[in-house]
């Protein structure tokens, strides 16, 4: 799944940053094949990557908080404004378990995901 969300042919402007915050939002294991997933969940990514991407460049966004804000309005995040991206080994915002990062695909960029709230797909 997170592959195909940096892949710019299906849909452009996912960098590796929201790859794994939209897939924590979704609950989604970032090692779940694109055909495992549901018409109704895939839409949902696709629904969660433009919300996060048009408040991100919003006008008031970028005056009142720092870019890449995914946990609006989220009380579990505290004011903080990225869930799993950069945590590795810090407590997963929702749930307190650690979370993990991997390298990913043919660029071998970082993913991060918290084990717990995004399960493996196995």
């Amino acid at each position: 799944m997170a592959e195909a969300l940096l892949d710019q042919r299906v849909m452009a402007g996912i960098g590796n940053v929201f790859k794994s915050e939209i897939l924590f939002i979704e609950g989604l294991n970032p090692w779940l094949p694109v055909s495992a997933a549901t018409p109704g969940k895939l839409a949902s990514v696709v629904d969660t990557a433009r919300r996060l991407l048009l408040e991100n460049v919003a006008e008031q966004s970028r005056t009142q908080t720092p870019h890449r804000v995914t946990t609006h309005g989220d009380a579990s995040a505290r004011g903080a404004s990225l869930y799993v991206y950069g945590r590795a080994g810090r407590p997963c915002r929702r749930c307190a378990t650690p979370i993990r990062t991997r390298r990913q695909g043919q660029l071998n960029r970082p993913t991060y995901w918290c084990p717990r709230c995004q399960p493996d797909p196995l």
